[in-house]
């Protein structure tokens, strides 16, 4: 997502700098940052500007912060010292708080939440392949305050024909909404280590994927998210008309057997439900058989 993004920043003119490390910092040193992407053409960003440790950060005016959740405590601790007082965070991550999380560890009160709808995937060091998604973002202040500097990105970033909104107000319901989606998405897959096709033409895992959904509707509901729409319904669509072949990087990280964001997912709403005395017993159950997976 960040060498997407910050790809696209770089062609149109931006001063981007990337983070990288090991083989794809090798390649991007020899090679430069190559975009293969099927809705904004092919391009190359060459040479790239880099750095291999927050150690080099030097006065950023924006930070795109698009790491999994799992890395944020030892980033946040890392970027402590390393921003100046008007430095701008988005967060697009998945979850719902970790923009708070990074505030609380950095101790930087301008950090922001994003929502990033964009299939995107690091195929080899340093090429990056974007397969599909809107390419949408959106991001925006909590507590629906306008907010200048935000709108400002927002304008950057569509000069670089990059299709960003920013939102004046309601960028924790849109935060919530991609969360309904996903929490399901991600659980299931990871859960049955398969691709969404089989769960989805398996009626009784279906009605499970629904219950999933109304779960965390439920919980967005109890803290006082409203939708205009029928969120369920629309994404239960979307799922019926996805490729048979998709799946989550949560069920890539539990399949390799590595770090994953299982906390940020179906563990926050175990955690909300229990606070709430709300029943969440699909994403208890999805929670228990990723996190003791073997």
């Amino acid at each position: 997502m960040g060498g997407y993004f910050g790809g696209m920043l770089a062609k149109h003119g931006s001063d981007v700098t990337f983070l990288a490390r090991g083989a794809h910092l090798t390649a991007l040193k020899e090679e430069g940052l190559l975009i293969n992407s099927v809705a904004s053409g092919n391009f190359k960003i060459q040479p790239a500007q880099l750095i291999s440790t927050l150690d080099e950060i030097k006065e950023p005016d924006l930070i795109i912060y698009a790491v999994k959740t799992y890395s944020n405590q030892a980033i946040g601790k890392a970027l402590r010292g390393k921003l100046k007082e008007n430095t701008i965070v988005l967060t697009f991550q998945n979850g719902i708080d970790s923009d708070l999380e990074i505030q609380k560890v950095t101790g930087h009160q301008h950090v922001f939440p994003g929502i990033a709808y964009i299939i995107s995937t690091k195929t080899k060091p340093g090429v990056i392949e974007q397969t599909g998604g809107p390419r949408k973002l959106f991001f925006g202040q909590r507590n629906n305050q306008a907010n200048q500097e935000l709108a400002k990105i927002a304008e950057l970033f569509r000069e670089a024909q990059i299709d960003a909104t920013y939102l004046e107000d309601g960028v924790v319901a849109k935060l919530w909404e991609k969360y309904i989606f996903i929490n399901a998405f991600s659980g299931f897959t990871a859960a049955y280590r398969k691709s969404i096709g089989p769960l989805r033409d398996d009626l009784f895992i279906w009605e499970l994927y629904q219950k999933c959904m109304q779960e965390t509707l439920r919980l967005a509901q109890s803290q006082g998210i409203q939708f205009e729409k029928d969120i369920v319904g629309q994404y239960l669509d979307f799922t019926k008309n996805m490729g048979s072949h998709g799946n989550s990087s949560l069920y890539h990280d539990v399949i390799h057997q590595g770090p994953n964001e299982l906390e940020a997912l179906n563990g926050t709403i175990c955690r909300l439900g229990k606070e709430k005395g709300i029943e969440v017993i699909i994403n208890q159950l999805l929670y228990t058989l990723i996190k003791h997976a073997n």
